[in-house]
């Protein structure tokens, strides 16, 4: 057991400024936890992509469940993406085949990994042209899961 001490720094930023995502096969590994980080290697050639989403729309939420189960976590980073494309819509489309790991950066300057090869999350969407011009026109998203694992800060993410 520990203090749970005042944050060092005055500042405490609410909400995600961005974030990333791969498709699980394309992570060799992420390593042991070592001062409270992990760190990924990617397999060769392969690179994390980022997805744009309306800003202040970005949004993490980590449910822990104890029951005769044991523990889980239901794990889901959502967002919304602005207008339809013919290119968006097929995007989607495979996305939503295809098993996904995300990194978040936060808005206090934090990297962590959602998801894992063990543990992949799966992408969905909802898309809505609005019912009047006033109205957003776009896709609602979202990367989720539930899991043994939470999500993990990341030491080596640039």
């Amino acid at each position: 057991m520990n203090d749970i001490n005042k944050p060092s720094s005055p500042d405490n930023l609410g909400g995600l400024e961005r974030f990333w995502y791969i498709p699980v096969d394309d992570i060799t590994s992420i390593g042991p936890v070592i001062n409270g980080k992990v760190s990924i290697t990617l397999s060769s050639g392969k690179k994390w992509y980022e997805f744009y989403a309306s800003q202040g729309s970005i949004n993490f939420k980590e449910a822990k469940k104890i029951d005769g189960k044991g523990e889980t976590f239901t794990l889901k980073l959502s967002g919304f993406t602005p207008r339809d494309s013919e290119d968006l819509f097929e995007s989607f489309m495979l996305m939503s085949k295809q098993k996904f790991a995300c990194v978040y950066l936060d808005n206090n300057g934090n990297h962590k990994i959602v998801g894992s090869p063990r543990e992949p999350l799966r992408f969905s969407y909802e898309f809505s042209p609005g019912k009047n011009p006033s109205n957003r026109n776009g896709y609602d998203f979202s990367f989720s899961r539930q899991t043994k694992s939470r999500s993990l800060f990341v030491s080596n993410f640039s």
